[in-house]
């Protein structure tokens, strides 16, 4: 039988069904629902008669079927966005419970933290510490930190693994917050550990007694500060110099809290804070017998800003404090530290600073470097007589000036194993210092190799007034020039500039730039400057910290377009500059 014959199955069926239509009558279209009910005119294409109702017919099916399909899209569609909606707002309010739960367990820095990206930071470093084989879950609350230490990376089973809890402190915080260096590169992790500040108040001293008990105090608040330090040390240490992680602990070692006979003796001393003045002042390792020697010398209260760059180096000098206690009363120390080897030459004094200037603790304050040495003796007590007697001259520095300090060169070369505080080649007064500057002993800083450094101090003038009873001469007004970087006394408590005091340019590293910058911002915000009359320093002299001078013209160099970004924020802050000094400025940066 062929494909198409009357008697194939194909035909068969067909003829079946136009003989017993109504098997197919009552059909359900499965699209829409609909009940269709055909007559036989509906089978084929326009049946027998040959009048189009089979058309028509369809025409009407198709209509409902389609009417039924766009209504049943516009439903789907409505509870699509339901479904949508209810599924964003579940999941938002699960993410919204989730973050909220994590700030409860990790990051509650109090109010010193409130940059969101500083959450991530933190997280950031946790990882880095699991990436290394040590995994530490630091719990960071309002009431202490929680340390979860687990060694997991020595290859050992679980059931061998060492696991302790404990607690570091109740009473302190960390913060972190991320600062980008464009000029190098470098993106600094940069994590501030804030500890209390404790003593010994249970037992008076005696001077020169119970000095174990000071001892022990002194060593606990040591140990307390290393544990802080090694939540951070495996990381720091494995770093390289784009993006290193920086530990600032300010106020953490006050050796006066752990001596109670010293402590009540410099607050008697110095109970008067509305004229009390703080030497503020930064050094790093090698540094630390200049310093006990400027200590001794300007006798009043210290805050100086310590770079330490490995646990070594912060052994060193918590040995250093520990022998020198009865020296270092008055001090107050904070601890910069970084660890980054590529890092090492590019010596960060700005940042140094101003952690040194940030917590002073008195009204006034000088801005001074580790070697360089005040005088005449007892520098802190003298300044504070004349801040104390001189009403011009407070009044003066709580308006709008800073009081400079002449500066010499002692061309005599003391090794430090030999310097003492009251060394005899050491200028004590004004007139020594006038004799020695005859005879070549002494002369005005670098005057040959700087000299703008320091000359508008005028030395004539400064020379030519010898007569301590001419109250009106106590000090004298002076210009100020570019690249002048003399040393000054100054005012937290200043109205000019909004009250503001400008920070030092936190970008310079190393050699060039980083101090007197500092004074052409305090130009350009139109702080005056003036000189004291009785008062100097001087520069004992000590072999180059910068290396070779190849090194010294790299970070030259460097600081040179480092000076891109400061120039930038002077015009954000003061406005475009049009002066002799923004023109030199120029010349200096953009010369190439």
């Amino acid at each position: 039988m062929g494909r198409n014959s009357p008697l194939s199955p194909r035909n068969s069926a067909f003829l079946n069904q136009q003989q017993h239509p109504s098997t197919d009558l009552n059909q359900t279209n499965n699209n829409t629902g609909l009940s269709i009910r055909h007559s036989p005119s509906n089978q084929g294409k326009g049946g027998s008669t040959g009048t189009g109702a089979g058309t028509s017919s369809r025409k009407r099916v198709s209509f409902f079927m389609t009417r039924g399909s766009s209504h049943k899209r516009k439903h789907f569609t409505r509870l699509s966005l339901v479904i949508l909606l209810v599924t964003f707002v579940i999941t938002s309010c699960f993410f919204m419970l989730g973050l909220h739960f994590k700030q409860l367990l990790f990051l509650n820095f109090g109010e010193h933290f409130n940059d969101a990206h500083n959450f991530w930071n933190m997280i950031d470093i946790e990882d880095n510490l699991q990436d290394m084989g040590i995994s530490k879950s630091i719990a960071f609350k309002s009431d202490g930190i929680v340390e979860d230490d687990k060694n997991s990376g020595d290859g050992s089973s679980s059931s061998t693994t060492v696991e302790k809890k404990r607690r570091v402190d109740k009473k302190k915080f960390h913060s972190a917050r991320t600062i980008y260096d464009e000029c190098r590169g470098i993106h600094w992790n940069e994590i501030t550990i804030t500890l209390p500040q404790t003593s010994i108040p249970s037992k008076k001293l005696r001077h020169g007694e119970n000095t174990e008990i000071i001892g022990d105090g002194l060593q606990s608040r040591i140990k307390e500060i290393v544990s802080h330090v090694k939540l951070y040390t495996p990381l720091m240490e494995s770093e390289d110099s784009s993006n290193p992680t920086v530990l600032v602990i300010p106020n953490a070692l006050q050796p006066s809290h752990y001596n109670d006979y010293d402590r009540s003796k410099m607050m008697n001393q110095h109970e008067n804070r509305k004229f009390d003045i703080t030497m503020t002042t930064h050094m790093g390792v090698g540094k630390y017998t200049r310093f006990r020697i400027l200590v001794q010398r300007w006798n009043g209260p210290v805050s100086v800003a310590v770079i330490i760059r490995s646990l070594e180096e912060l052994d060193e000098f918590h040995t250093f404090v520990s022998n020198n206690v009865q020296s270092l009363n008055h001090v107050i120390f904070h601890y910069y530290m970084e660890f980054a080897p590529g890092l090492r030459m590019a010596y960060p004094q700005n940042r140094l600073r101003n952690l040194a200037l940030t917590h002073i603790q008195t009204d006034y304050f000088m801005v001074n470097d580790v070697d360089i040495l005040t005088s005449p003796l007892n520098t802190h007590d003298l300044l504070r007589d004349t801040i104390t007697s001189h009403v011009e001259i407070h009044e003066k520095l709580n308006n709008d000036t800073f009081f400079a300090l002449p500066m010499f060169d002692l061309h005599v070369m003391i090794p430090d194993d030999e310097l003492i505080f009251n060394h005899p080649s050491f200028p004590e007064t004004k007139s020594d210092a006038f004799k020695m500057n005859a005879t070549g002993i002494i002369s005005q800083h670098l005057a040959t190799r700087h000299p703008r450094g320091h000359r508008a101090i005028n030395y004539t003038k400064w020379f030519s007034i010898l007569s301590s009873d001419d109250a009106s001469s106590v000090s004298y007004a002076i210009q100020h020039e570019n690249k002048f970087e003399p040393y000054v006394i100054g005012s937290k408590l200043v109205r000019h500039n909004g009250g503001k005091i400008p920070s030092f340019y936190p970008f310079y590293r190393g050699h060039g730039f980083d101090k007197y910058s500092w004074f052409a911002e305090l130009e350009f915000a139109g702080f005056k400057l003036e000189v004291l009359r009785d008062f100097f320093t001087f520069h004992a002299k000590h072999e180059s910290s910068y290396g070779d001078k190849n090194a010294t013209k790299k970070l030259f160099a460097t600081n040179t377009f480092c000076s891109r970004g400061f120039m930038k924020e002077i015009v954000k802050k003061y406005g475009k500059q049009d002066n002799e000094l923004w023109d030199d400025w120029m010349k200096n940066v953009y010369k190439g």
